[in-house]
């Protein structure tokens, strides 16, 4: 095996790992928001405010702060710790609020985006490394087989010329 073979063994390689870990994690984080759905009681929210922040690279990050009635108790400027695009303040969002803290708090479709998020972009990963491995192991067995099922032929060489329509670093091939 070549040098340059192995390194494009192990790069291919951690593709995979990297696309079949996150399938996994992508449903695993499925599969605890149906818990998590199960454990949690869904509430009524009301976006009250999103505040904007640049950081020193000049990106912007958006906080969101939301009012809602749990058990009889009012929660004011509870950061949701997410934002999307549909977000605006005075809006009514579905929220998971845990019952044992309630300021614990999130959307009810968050898991699942970020679940689904997960495997798409690992099935993603795992097919870019994968596929290319299993040709290149075809590719070298059916080299193994030729040689070991082939036969020989034998030929004499009649003559050897220069290829003056292709060059490379200005020296033309033989043919």
């Amino acid at each position: 095996m070549k040098k340059n073979d192995t390194m494009i063994y192990i790069i291919l390689g951690i593709f995979a790992f990297l696309g079949i870990l996150s399938i996994i994690l992508g449903a695993s984080t499925l599969i605890s928001s149906g818990a998590s759905k199960a454990t949690n009681d869904t509430v009524v929210a009301e976006i009250t405010t999103i505040s904007q922040q640049k950081n020193s690279k000049g990106e912007i990050y958006h906080f969101v702060y939301v009012d809602y009635e749990y058990k009889g108790e009012e929660y004011k400027e509870v950061s949701l710790g997410v934002y999307t695009a549909s977000m605006h303040e005075g809006k009514q969002i579905d929220i998971l609020v845990n019952p044992k803290v309630p300021t614990d708090i999130k959307i009810v479709a968050q898991d699942t985006i970020d679940g689904v998020g997960g495997i798409f972009m690992g099935v993603i990963f795992a097919l870019v490394g994968i596929v290319p491995l299993i040709f290149m192991y075809k590719g070298k067995q059916r080299i193994k087989n030729l040689l070991e099922t082939g036969y020989y032929v034998y030929a004499k060489v009649d003559r050897l010329e220069k290829n003056y329509g292709y060059s490379r670093n200005r020296q033309h091939p033989y043919v």
